[in-house]
């Protein structure tokens, strides 16, 4: 099953919260509210992502997914923000509830609480330091909280980020390959500590290490399961220790992270399960995924998106890429489709109809399969939604889709677009 990866807004009053030295409009409040609700709750990739069935064990995935520009992006000079000597005044303190919806926990209530800041002596040119905690509970009883800090150092050459999670996640098991008649519930209770550092080798390219430890105890959530359930998968109602160092790449070239109209994001990394160290076992799970954007006209972009993962050595079942996990292929229950390894291809076409009215049409194929690359049953996706500009400052919308799969339909409410 599948957290949201991205944390919808509805139409409300100003939450409360204590500016520093500025006093913010409304417009503004609802902008700092929603970027709140976007570090908590994830960016595709705004997009990790709290997933279930895959979250957070999989040594790659954060349980607070940060975006890398969101300080920049917060920290951007807007009336009302500069000093009486010119400088950037970032500070900001926020509380937000913020509802979403997704098909694997049904609706879910996360308070992120985050402070926003630029110590004394830190550049202007270093994106805004951010501090927070957050907190989430799903219809479905699934629940977690957590804490983290993202802070840029000689002028955003560094991002240094590290977080903490607990969460009690109940989510449903189909086991490996292609989908079973009825499936197996688990209960997952996790302890994810993370941190990563990132450094700007050249212009718009970073790299970085990534290292977590994470505690894991996986049972039934039923007493009494039903017979034609999929096999229990290993490693039940045991302890399970997770250590893995993740070596990473992102290069980024989009001209708006909120809503990109032209550039590309290449995301690549390879987290290795290190039992030298007091993992579990020895496992790798490699991820690499390319975005790209182009404008067709003043209202129109066309985005796409290639990704594969896939999961090598003795890695736990958790591990393994499942389509409604993240960006690809929407219109699928988490989970129904996992395996060692996963391909999917997708376009979406988006177009505003007004500043703050948008639409969308999607579709793409993809598979999973034992092997690296592997092509074995094709599943397909496609679907249209809805957008509304909420913040038109970072052009950040709340979306509206509804998917379709090979044997399956989903409605999504979330933050941001789909990648």
């Amino acid at each position: 099953m599948n957290f949201p990866d991205r944390l919808g807004g509805i139409d409300r009053p100003c939450p409360y919260r204590l500016p520093m030295t500025t006093v913010f409009t409304l417009k503004r409040c609802y902008s700092r509210i929603l970027l709140a609700g976007l570090v908590l709750g994830g960016s595709s990739d705004l997009t990790a992502k709290i997933k279930t069935g895959s979250f957070p064990t999989d040594g790659e995935t954060n349980p607070v997914e940060i975006p890398d520009d969101i300080g920049r992006t917060v920290g951007n000079i807007e009336e009302g923000d500069e000093t009486v000597d010119g400088t950037v005044e970032s500070n900001d303190f926020v509380v937000a509830p913020l509802p979403s919806r997704n098909a694997a926990v049904g609706w879910t209530l996360a308070v992120p609480v985050m402070y926003m800041y630029r110590p004394e002596g830190v550049s202007q040119e270093d994106s805004t330091w951010i501090t927070g905690a957050g907190g989430f509970y799903a219809e479905n009883k699934s629940w977690g909280a957590g804490v983290f800090h993202r802070m840029s150092l000689d002028e955003d050459r560094w991002r240094v980020t590290g977080a903490a999670f607990y969460g009690d996640l109940r989510y449903d098991y189909y086991g490996i390959g292609g989908i079973t008649s009825n499936a197996l519930p688990l209960r997952q209770k996790t302890s994810f500590y993370m941190v990563e550092g990132l450094y700007e080798v050249k212009e718009s390219l970073y790299l970085g290490l990534k290292g977590v430890y994470a505690d894991t105890l996986v049972g039934l959530g039923s007493i009494n399961p039903d017979a034609n359930a999929p096999e229990l998968p290993p490693m039940l109602n045991q302890s399970i220790d997770i250590v893995s160092l993740t070596p990473r790449l992102r290069y980024d070239t989009r001209d708006n992270e909120f809503y990109p109209t032209d550039g590309i994001l290449i995301d690549a990394d390879a987290a290795f399960g290190v039992e030298a160290l007091g993992s579990v076992s020895d496992y790798e799970l490699s991820k690499l995924a390319l975005n790209f954007y182009h404008d067709l006209s003043d209202r129109g972009v066309l985005a796409g998106r290639v990704a594969t993962q896939y999961a090598a050595g003795d890695a736990p079942f958790f591990v393994f890429p499942a389509f409604g996990s993240g960006a690809d292929l929407r219109g699928y229950t988490t989970g129904t489709y996992r395996d060692r390894g996963l391909v999917a291809a997708q376009l979406e076409y988006r177009h505003r109809l007004t500043q703050r009215l948008g639409v969308v049409a999607f579709g793409g194929a993809g598979s999973v399969s034992p092997n690296f690359l592997g092509w074995e049953e094709t599943l397909y996706s496609y679907g249209a939604g809805l957008r509304f500009v909420i913040s038109q400052k970072n052009n950040l919308s709340i979306r509206f889709d509804y998917a379709w799969g090979r044997n399956d339909e989903q409605f999504y409410v979330g933050l941001g677009e789909a990648f």
